[in-house]
């Protein structure tokens, strides 16, 4: 039969390779996040710039076609950056879905490192006591034939 430290060395082996999976996703998510966070601000900067440069624009007299034209695309923009919005949310939550699992995993992880390293000294000092108490019975045998 194996000794303890054995046992929990694979499940400790198991561990470690779900949180590194787990980790692995995590990245992927923060990744997936920030690009989402990007495309947020691209899109709201081109906005702020499209009314800039529509605002220099119209020094002077527009036709309402071409007012009704500038306003539906603002009003398309706008939707634009709603459904980004809405899309950044998401990268979010699953984002902290993934740091929640990972962190879970982390200190299962560390938890089972933790008692491996408890069961691998409780295992050295039973070997120590054991060659300890061999030495000494060893001795006593030797002083009884002398």
């Amino acid at each position: 039969m194996p000794k303890k430290s054995e046992r929990l060395r694979l499940v400790f082996e198991l561990a470690e390779r779900k949180e590194q999976t787990a980790k692995e996703q995590l990245s992927k998510a923060k990744a997936y996040l920030d690009q989402q966070l990007q495309q947020q601000n691209m899109l709201a900067s081109y906005r702020v710039q499209y009314l800039a440069d529509l605002k220099a624009r119209m020094s002077g007299v527009a036709s309402v076609a071409q007012l009704v034209s500038n306003q539906n695309f603002i009003r398309q923009l706008d939707q634009a950056i709603e459904q980004q919005t809405a899309v950044v949310e998401n990268a979010r939550s699953g984002f902290e879905r993934f740091r929640a699992e990972w962190q879970a995993l982390h200190e299962k992880s560390k938890g089972m490192s933790d008692l491996l390293a408890r069961t691998l000294k409780e295992e050295q000092l039973a070997r120590e006591k054991r060659l300890e108490k061999q030495i000494e019975d060893d001795f006593l045998t030797r002083r009884r034939f002398q």
